[in-house]
């Protein structure tokens, strides 16, 4: 004699029953330290979702597939607005990610205040500059690969990431000052400056993640020029600097460095600025812009969502060079490596109007280089200017890892030649990292020098590489090691 099959309403009440007590099990947690204004709002509607069970327990099997769902929305929502807390339960980095407002990364970061990678300050007068707080802790683990060792150091007295602390502070005189941003800053272990530094003893790096050409003449201005130097040179890089100065553009007179790390707010500024509006994608309404950047639930399921998307467009083949600046990737024997391309830009922009964004960015970055030789050019010993421009990744591997692109040639060349022809007129020696870097990884089988999900900041290996490859373009500027200064540039 056979039994009877389960009944569906009975195997549904008793998921209601499990997905419940697994939510106030949860709740009963996150009521600890989550602020009363949230939990009372999950409270309510887990008391919404328990009278429902109760009253709709002996109802159709598609009234407690309903629940079911309610009750699962519920633990989402309630996960979500506790992101912060597993973050740091569970040594996690994902609202780093997330498009937030300054309002909620304020309130994040106070959850967070332990698991910070960095303090930043202003320090000057332009509310737009900012360094790291002298003294305070740097972390960072290289990749976002937990098999990677977090990299810890104390920053310099200058608010940078020297390891030669006290040396700034106890010369008279600093001969060469580099200012660049987190390439030359070096990602989850110490810069390749530091190797640089064996034969050229008498260098301070400036360099710093999220610097745009704006901060990075500000640097060499507040603490370069007091120094008496005999050379300062300022890093382009190929990859965002031209975006990055448009971001500074739509802040400047109206907004501090913080407002810089809001992409949310900033992506608002942007749509409301005439100079870029018309180059912008809009991410949808402004009304949804602010919901999503003021509430976690909304920012965490639009990234999900983002995600999913970039992840499926890539397996049918739609995620080319031209469409993601900035994440496409191409396959070189079993590897498959991500690529990051000329100027691209935290935001959606139009590919047509892409030269126009670009343009800007030079227009804005060539402005900063005058302010820079105009300060120089009035002191009694004025130092030498040196430009160097430090590729993209897809322009190193262009035609080795991955296919050459028109439009992406096209934005490359713009800031090269821009930033070369620039130099030649205005006394600024050019420093070109490309032609040495694409020889250095030639080959059957091309060394790769950055990490399987970082394609912008370079791994040891790759480290290691650019500071031989700095060195030799330093002697080739006639500075040799130990500042035997033969042939000034």
């Amino acid at each position: 004699m056979t039994s009877p099959p389960p009944q569906p309403g009975r195997a549904a009440a008793f998921a209601t029953l499990t997905a419940i007590l697994a939510s106030w099990l949860i709740f009963g947690v996150s009521f600890i330290v989550h602020p009363w204004r949230d939990s009372i709002f999950i409270l309510t509607g887990m008391g919404a979702s328990i009278i429902a069970w109760l009253r709709l327990g002996r109802r159709p099997w598609f009234l407690q597939a309903g629940i079911i769902l309610a009750q699962t929305l519920v633990f989402y929502v309630l996960a979500a607005e506790t992101l912060p807390y597993w973050e740091k339960a569970l040594h996690l980095r994902i609202s780093p990610s997330l498009e937030l407002g300054k309002s909620l990364q304020k309130r994040v970061m106070s959850v967070l205040q332990e698991a910070r990678y960095d303090f930043f300050e202003n320090a000057t007068d332009d509310p737009l500059f900012f360094r790291r707080t002298p003294g305070s802790l740097h972390r960072y683990r290289y990749d976002h690969d937990p098999r990677n060792p977090l990299y810890e150091t104390t920053v310099d007295e200058t608010g940078y990431l020297n390891l030669n602390r006290g040396f700034y502070n106890g010369a008279p005189n600093v001969d060469i000052f580099f200012s660049g941003d987190s390439v030359l800053q070096g990602t989850g272990m110490p810069s390749c400056l530091e190797t640089v530094k064996k034969d050229y003893p008498s260098l301070w790096n400036l360099s710093s993640s999220s610097y745009s050409p704006r901060q990075k003449v500000q640097a060499l201005l507040a603490y370069a020029l007091v120094k008496k130097p005999r050379l300062l040179i300022v890093e382009f890089y190929s990859g965002n600097d031209a975006s990055e100065i448009n971001e500074d553009a739509a802040l400047a007179g109206q907004g501090s460095f913080t407002d810089r790390f809001a992409f949310a707010d900033l992506n608002l500024r942007l749509l409301r600025d005439p100079r870029f509006r018309s180059l912008i994608i809009p991410q949808g309404p402004d009304i949804l812009l602010r919901l999503r950047s003021r509430d976690l639930t909304l920012a965490l399921s639009y990234y999900i969502v983002r995600q999913l998307k970039d992840r499926l467009a890539r397996m049918i083949g739609r995620h080319s060079s031209s469409e993601a600046p900035l994440g496409g990737s191409a396959t070189a024997g079993k590897i498959d490596h991500l690529f990051a391309y000329p100027a691209y830009s935290h935001f959606a922009l139009r590919p047509e109007l892409y030269d126009k964004w670009i343009s800007a960015g030079l227009d804005e970055t060539l402005a900063q280089y005058r302010v820079l030789a105009d300060r120089v050019r009035g002191l009694p010993k004025p130092p030498r200017l040196a430009i160097m421009y430090n590729p993209s990744s897809y322009e190193i591997y262009r035609d080795l890892l991955v296919p050459a692109d028109a439009a992406q040639d096209r934005r490359a060349e713009a800031q090269r030649n821009g930033l070369q022809d620039f130099a030649s007129k205005n006394g600024f020696f050019f420093i070109d990292l490309l032609p040495a870097l694409r020889k250095v990884v030639a080959g059957p089988q091309p060394v790769w020098l950055y990490g399987k999900s970082d394609p912008v900041h370079w791994s040891a290996a790759g480290t290691a590489v650019a500071a031989k490859v700095i060195s030799r373009e330093l002697r080739r500027a006639g500075f040799q090691p130990g500042l035997k200064n033969r042939s000034r540039p």
